[in-house]
C-alpha cells in the first residue's frame, strides 16, 4: 500500500510502474500486478493506454497466476474499451473454462463475461450453459459467484 499511495494520481508513477509491470523480470512483474491493480482502479482513466497490453501480457505463455488475477480483476471493476471486448470476452471465456485455472481467476472473469453480456445479451446464453455446468464441481467461491452471476443475468431477460 505504500507504493500504492506513493503513486496515487501521478500518471507519470504509474507509467514507471507499467513499465515494471509490462516489461520487467518475473519476480518484479508478479510483484507489480497487486499495486497496478490498486492504482488501475481508483484511476481507471490511467489504464486507458495499456489496455492492448495487457491483453498481450494475459496471452503470454506460462504467466504467473498473480498476474491474470489482478489484471482480470481490475477488468472485472473498470469499464472497458468497446473494440476490446471481444478479446477480453475470449481470453475471460477460456479462463472460465480451463480445467487447472485458479478460483480467483475464473471469479472474476465470471464477472467479466458478465458485464460484458449485459451489453451484449446474445452472449448470455453460452454464459449461463457454462456456468451452470460449473457450479456441481465448483468451490464455494465459485459456486456464490456464479449464483449471483446468474441472478443478475435473469434479470436482465426481464429487462
Amino acid at each position: 500500500m505504500l507504493i500504492v499511495n506513493f503513486i496515487g494520481d501521478d500518471k507519470v508513477r504509474f507509467k514507471i510502474l507499467m513499465e515494471l509491470f509490462l516489461k520487467g523480470e518475473y519476480r518484479i512483474t508478479q510483484r507489480a500486478s497487486w499495486v497496478v491493480s490498486y492504482c488501475a482502479i481508483a484511476n481507471p482513466e490511467f489504464l486507458k493506454p495499456y489496455f492492448k497490453k495487457l491483453i498481450t501480457k494475459l496471452k503470454e505463455p506460462n504467466i504467473h497466476d498473480g498476474v491474470k488475477r489482478n489484471i482480470v480483476k481490475v477488468f472485472s471493476e473498470i469499464e472497458l474499451p468497446e473494440e476490446l471486448l471481444g478479446e477480453i470476452y475470449d481470453i475471460c471465456f477460456h479462463y472460465l473454462r480451463a480445467i487447472d485455472e485458479t478460483i480467483a481467476v475464473k471469479a472474476h472473469s465470471m464477472t467479466v463475461l458478465e458485464k460484458i453480456c449485459i451489453r451484449y445479451p446474445e452472449l448470455k446464453t453460452e454464459l449461463v450453459a457454462t456456468i451452470e455446468d460449473m457450479i456441481p464441481f465448483g468451490s464455494s467461491g465459485i459456486v456464490a459467484r456464479a449464483k449471483k452471476i446468474l441472478k443478475n443475468l435473469s434479470k436482465q431477460n426481464k429487462n
